[in-house]
């Protein structure tokens, strides 16, 4: 959760989607750019999450489950918005 919204992250297939609601209401992505970085160890990774349509953000990787998680997304003229959570 992250002020308004609340980030549903979702690692399948080789793509990261990033789900945000408000209360259960869909938040419009479109113009919206995120960044997911991933802790796992010592590892660090970082990938870019772009507007997928209604109110997903989506990216290419994959998460191991463990990794903790930190988000961090920006609409145009919106100050940023940062969670964090752990991949399960």
């Amino acid at each position: 959760e992250a002020g308004e919204v609340q980030f549903e992250i979702v690692g399948k297939d080789g793509k990261l989607t990033v789900y945000v609601t408000n209360h259960g209401a869909p938040v419009n992505t479109a113009g919206a750019s995120g960044k997911l970085t991933a802790l796992a160890g010592a590892a660090k990774s970082e990938f870019d999450l772009k507007p997928a349509g209604d109110n997903r953000l989506q990216g290419q990787g994959s998460v191991a489950a463990g990794a903790k998680l930190l988000i961090n997304v920006q609409w145009p003229g919106r100050k940023p918005l940062q969670a964090r959570a752990v991949m399960y």
